[in-house]
This record gives C-alpha cells, structure tokens and sequence, in this order.
C-alpha cells in the first residue's frame, strides 16, 4: 500500500462521504489491510485530534474532516477504540467500521 495510493483511489468517495452523498460509507471507511499492513481511515467533523487505542495518532488528511493511520497489523486490535478531542470535549467509541456489515450490501 503506498502512501498516495489509498487517498488517489478513494478521492472521489470521500468527496461524496464528505458531502452525504456516499450509497455505502463502509466500503470506504473499513480498515483497509494489504499483508503485515493497515490503513485506518476515519471521518470525525469538527474532531481537533485523534487517536487509535489512545497511543496512535492519526494525523488529519490535508484541510478535510479525515485522518488517517498507517501502520503494522499486529499494532491495533481487530475492534479498536478511536479517541478524539472536539468542541464538546473528549470522546472515544469502538469505530464501528471495524466490524462487518449485518446486512449483505451485495443482496
């Protein structure tokens, strides 16, 4: 997974994230795993900072409402917590697209 390779190929799906107009936000914003690495991509408006399993910080992609993490596999739990600090305070949940689709998006 290169760096830009991520961000190049779902440009015109966050744009569409961004704006509320994405038909199935999970396929964007699941964990995205290719060998011994993972990409964390996660859509938090108005968050200041973010953090996964509280030690890894996720930096903000460019101007947007996105951050971003890259890293090895074995570094994050397959249901992580996310933590971020917004204008109501700090917050933190499981990112809950960390876990599978209940319903088949294929059907």
């Amino acid at each position: 997974m290169k760096p830009d390779t991520l961000l190049d190929t779902l440009a015109h799906d966050l744009g569409r994230l961004a704006d509320g107009r994405h038909h199935h936000p999970h396929g964007v914003l699941v964990p995205h795993r290719d060998a011994a690495r993972v990409a964390i991509l996660l859509y938090l408006p108005n968050a200041h900072d973010v953090t996964i399993e509280d030690t890894l910080a996720a930096p903000r992609v460019g101007q947007t409402d996105f951050f971003l993490w890259r890293g090895d596999t074995t570094a994050v739990p397959p249901r992580y917590r996310i933590r971020w600090r917004d204008s109501h305070g700090p917050q933190s949940r499981h990112d809950p697209y960390a876990f599978a689709p209940e319903i088949d998006m294929a059907a």
